[in-house]
């Protein structure tokens, strides 16, 4: 894990898991203890963000995980020669490239694949791991928390060809400076990818 932090997601709500070697960053901060049963009456009775002080940051996020169905995804930030990001357009809300994982499929793989089929995409040339992001929904009766491995990759291909069985509506190419207008209407752990590839001020 090699982190000091970990975000999770729920819409937009945000919880960070930190060790606790760093506590004096959060020090007036509100902790708590979370599980996936609280989810709902925390993001009801909780309007601030929460900060979760952990002994062992990966052994104690690892428990946290076990609460929830576990789901695995990948996905791609794209490029292309003129500088320009591949994003989609899904459910009314700009988005990168993205799916789960197959049985037994390796991330790199797996992202591979979903941008080749969300975007109508041949070629893509994998660059390097990102980062990963969390987020928390309800799924099938219950709550599920997906980790999504994000990926860099390159590729100069111009028919683009939006996925409908997946509601993507439109795939395009965008330059750098008409990313900040697109923040308004995407997910925040897209913001983060984002700002790890240093496409926005951090």
């Amino acid at each position: 894990m090699n982190k000091s932090t970990i975000r999770v997601y729920l819409g937009d709500y945000k919880l960070t898991f930190y060790d606790e070697k760093i506590a004096g960053q959060y020090i007036n901060e509100k902790k708590t203890v979370f599980n996936a049963k609280m989810t709902s009456e925390i993001v009801k009775s909780n309007p601030s963000n929460l900060f979760i002080s952990c002994k062992n940051l990966e052994e104690d996020f690892n428990l946290f995980i076990k609460e929830f169905i576990f789901i695995e995804a990948a996905g791609g930030l794209i490029n292309n020669d003129k500088n320009q990001y591949l994003f989609i357009y899904r459910h009314d809300t700009w988005d990168l490239p993205k799916g789960k994982l197959n049985k037994n499929e390796a991330p790199d793989k797996a992202a591979i694949r979903e941008c080749q089929e969300e975007c109508g995409l041949k070629k893509i040339k994998l660059n390097e791991f990102l980062t990963n992001t969390y987020h928390i929904y309800f799924y099938k009766k219950d709550w599920a928390l997906k980790k999504t491995y994000w990926y860099r990759m390159l590729s100069n291909e111009t028919n683009l060809v939006p996925q409908l069985e997946e509601s993507i509506t439109e795939v395009s190419w965008k330059d750098k400076s008409e990313i900040p207008a697109m923040l308004s209407n995407t997910y925040t752990n897209i913001i983060d990818v984002l700002k790890e590839a240093n496409l926005l001020d951090n």
